[in-house]
């Protein structure tokens, strides 16, 4: 799950020529197609971004809930433009997240967004670098 999982979803219909204002932005602005863009259409009412968001937020609960099983961290913490979304993303997600854990973990676990700016794929970058440094594959 990510912002392109939604833009792809959203891209798709608005070729198939879902009545949809994703239809108009692609043929007049198309790269403005963007994970914002669909996340401020559903807020708006348009008839096949909240289908779009609500069915890549399952996909995104059930990969979290299987981490959560597998991991049982305090936190999960989002970044990068889809955690941009605020409360339009976390607060269905949560409730998805807690609705598959809650048989085995027995808790709630928060789903916050990034504190700080979106610099993950830089520092992963650079951690992967350092990690191939040590190991002298560089």
């Amino acid at each position: 799950f990510s912002a392109r999982a939604i833009e792809a979803e959203a891209w798709t219909a608005a070729h198939q020529g879902c009545v949809s204002s994703m239809t108009e932005i692609l043929r007049t602005a198309p790269d403005s197609l963007d994970c914002r863009f669909v996340f401020a259409q559903a807020a708006r009412g348009d008839l096949i971004a909240p289908g779009i968001l609500e069915r890549r937020i399952k996909d995104l609960g059930a990969a979290i809930a299987g981490l959560l099983h597998a991991l049982d961290p305090e936190v999960v913490i989002l970044g990068g433009s889809i955690a941009e979304a605020g409360a339009a993303l976390f607060e269905p997600l949560q409730r998805e997240v807690d609705w598959r854990v809650k048989g085995l973990l027995k808790r709630s676990v928060p789903l916050l967004p990034n504190g700080v700016a979106d610099t993950s794929g830089v520092v992963g970058a650079a951690g992967l670098a350092h990690l191939a440094a040590r190991r002298g594959a560089v």
